[in-house]
């Protein structure tokens, strides 16, 4: 049977949506962060309303015939429970974890414990982590430090330092047979101290090769990058000269042999006498020379750059030498793409970084050699000295953001900018939080990544420990401090780590100060010829802004501190201050001292020069510049030195 269809079906007419417009686009997006921070300070105001509700005392209510029965029994049937003030708390750590001993012996007395000692353990806890909830990707926080004024004197001191040169001969020092017997003590010192410190040359390979060619540029320049240093394990002064005037007569050896095949290939050879070079540059102030030699090898290196990568990406299939030879490479890479930065930063004010911080893709990051790895002493330096690029090269992401961020990274440092992406400081932070948690666990001095360090653990750290958490917390600290909130504006009451903003960064950098302190003070005692003076220079300028801070227990540990690290540039300034005029002594190793005893077929009137009058040069060295540009600026501050 036929029956009608009784329903038709109708295809409606495809029609075009209208787009949205930039600007509708925009409002809505506006709308939408606005909702957020809305929502944001609700739950701030919220858990300020909670904590404070949980502060104050119960109120006391007149209690009822009935309850004051019940409470009579329940106090009748308790009084075989300790009173509260005779409980005790031991907390002890064990292998397997934390063990807990108290006099508590029921269930409802641990809850009526915990209640009441929860706030004061709350109050000295600090969250590990920050939670970041909301979209960022359209925020913007201010830079409320743009850079500091200690900065800004040390690059003025760094640009306008006066140069002097004297140039001396051979029979100024005695004749050849000393100038080979100091080069020789000069390159054992720094295959056995400086070398451990940044472990740019291999030295089962490079100290035998240049030891069999002592009259080499590269041997020279070697001898006074070492004698220009701070290095406390060495002393000439029975010679008649001090290390800065061995170290001007070598150096100047050095730079004739250097500019004889400037013109020729580039080689590994010509790259390492030029970075030992630019090293003596940055020691003696030498800052036009310095800029010269940066350019110059950062071209090199990148010259060199075709010749090393192809071994460095497949290791197997090339010799041992060739090997160590491109790492050598890779290290003295990094190390000129650090002062290519720097001196862009010092001299050019560039905002553009792009060329530089993209020359490393293929490189990748430093590694330990065979023969280092069975060295229990080299393989830590080594791994310091990959955690330190890494460190360099952060953030290290792949996406768009992460490759903006590290722009914004050195913009911040180059102090150009008034506002910083909120997204970009949290990329910034998610990759140290990263880095830090890649380390073991028995190289992190606190448990937490913001936590204060306890000094105990300062004690009984490894000394590549210490420094890879001194280079940290010093990153850190020259990120945060760009969005710092005014100490003296704030009082922390309401600040949470999980908020992305100026009085978190605060907190941040209270923590990095404290930490830089504390293993800048234990490094003196343990391995001065690694301290970096400029660097406490900044962190002793930053401690002064939170000497003001309105938090309490964030201005006392400032306080203590700044004597602890004021007091510490002090002694630094009577130890190494001078130094290249006589022999100093070391607090933490004995020195090696460069008489008869210490060569085999040699008198005493062959290798000392007290007849002769001490030879003196007018060249300027960092270190005494620093200290009297940095006695006089935190003068300027009334900042005492203890």
């Amino acid at each position: 049977m036929y029956l009608p269809c009784l329903f038709k079906f109708t295809a409606k007419p495809k029609l075009s949506k209208k787009p949205l417009t930039v600007s509708k686009r925009n409002r809505v997006l506006e709308d939408i962060w606005n909702l957020e921070l809305q929502v944001t300070a609700m739950e701030d105001m919220l858990e300020s309303y909670d904590i404070a509700i949980n502060l104050q005392p119960p109120k006391k209510k007149k209690l009822t015939s009935q309850e004051v029965q019940y409470q009579q029994e329940h106090q009748s049937s308790s009084t075989s429970t300790p009173p509260a003030n005779s409980w005790s708390l031991v907390l002890s750590r064990k292998k397997d974890g934390l063990r807990l001993d108290t006099s508590v012996r029921t269930v409802s007395d641990i809850v009526y414990f915990l209640n009441n000692t929860i706030r004061q353990l709350l109050a000295e806890e600090v969250p590990h982590t920050a939670l970041y909830h909301t979209d960022r990707s359209n925020a913007y926080m201010d830079v409320l430090i743009p850079i500091l004024p200690i900065e800004l004197m040390l690059r003025k001191m760094f640009r306008n330092a006066i140069v002097a040169r004297q140039y001396l001969r051979d029979e100024d020092f005695g004749g050849n047979e000393v100038i080979l017997y100091l080069k020789e003590q000069f390159i054992d010192t720094y295959f056995g101290c400086q070398l451990f410190a940044y472990p740019v040359l291999v030295r089962d390979f490079f100290k035998p090769y240049i030891k069999r060619n002592m009259n080499s540029m590269l041997a020279n320049a070697l001898a006074a990058a070492v004698a220009y240093s701070q290095c406390q394990h060495i002393d000439i002064s029975n010679f008649g000269f001090s290390r800065k005037v061995f170290g001007s007569y070598v150096r100047r050896q050095a730079r004739a042999e250097f500019e004889s095949v400037l013109f020729d290939e580039p080689t590994l050879d010509t790259l390492m006498t030029l970075w030992f070079l630019l090293e003596c540059t940055f020691l003696t102030l030498d800052s036009k020379q310095a800029r010269t030699l940066t350019s110059l090898g950062w071209r090199m290196a990148i010259l060199l750059k075709d010749t090393y990568i192809p071994i460095l990406a497949s290791p197997n299939e090339y010799t041992m030498e060739e090997q160590i030879l491109a790492e050598a490479w890779r290290r003295i890479f990094y190390r000129l793409r650090y002062c290519e930065i720097c001196m862009d930063i010092i001299y050019n004010g560039h905002v553009d970084f792009t060329v530089v911080l993209h020359a490393h893709s293929g490189v990748g990051y430093p590694e330990a050699l065979p023969c280092e790895r069975a060295d229990k002493d080299i393989y830590p330096a080594v791994q310091f000295f990959r955690f330190g690029v890494q460190l360099m090269l952060l953030p290290e992401h792949p996406s768009d953001v992460g490759q903006e961020a590290k722009i914004t990274r050195h913009r911040l440092d180059l102090g150009v900018l008034e506002e910083t992406p909120m997204s970009h400081m949290e990329q910034m932070e998610i990759e140290m939080s990263k880095l830090w948690l890649s380390l073991p666990p028995s190289y992190r001095l606190s448990d937490g990544l913001v936590e204060y360090i306890r000094p105990e653990r300062i004690l009984t750290a490894p000394l590549q420990s210490m420094r890879m958490n001194y280079s940290f917390y010093l990153t850190w600290m020259n990120i945060e401090i760009r969005i710092m909130e005014t100490p003296a504006k704030t009082d922390l009451c309401g600040a949470s780590l999980g908020r992305l903003d100026g009085d978190r960064a605060l907190i941040i950098v209270s923590v990095c100060v404290d930490a830089l302190t504390q293993i800048c003070n234990a490094l003196y005692y343990r391995w001065p010829c690694t301290l970096e003076l400029h660097w406490l220079v900044v962190t002793i300028d930053v401690i002064t802004r939170l000497t003001e801070c309105a938090n309490e227990a964030i201005r006392k540990r400032a306080v203590n501190n700044l004597e602890v690290a004021t007091a510490l540039l002090h002694r630094c300034r009577h130890q190494f201050a001078g130094w290249s005029y006589s022999a100093c002594t070391s607090p933490a190793s004995s020195q090696t001292s460069l008489t008869s005893d210490h060569s085999s077929g040699t008198n005493d009137t062959d290798l000392t020069l007290e007849s002769r009058p001490p030879l003196e040069t007018d060249e300027a060295i960092l270190f005494d510049v620093l200290h009297e540009n940095a006695e006089r600026y935190f003068k300027s501050q009334n900042i005492l030195f203890y």
